[in-house]
């Protein structure tokens, strides 16, 4: 059971670290196109 949690922890921290990429890029696009 403990090994699940581990990969429950890790796809969560994965994913908030992938949507913050996303959000930064498509904010760098935006002021790209404000440009």
């Amino acid at each position: 059971m403990k090994k699940k949690y581990y990969i429950y922890i890790i796809v969560i921290l994965l994913m908030l670290l992938f949507y913050e990429h996303i959000y930064w890029f498509l904010v760098g696009l935006y002021e790209g196109l404000l440009e």
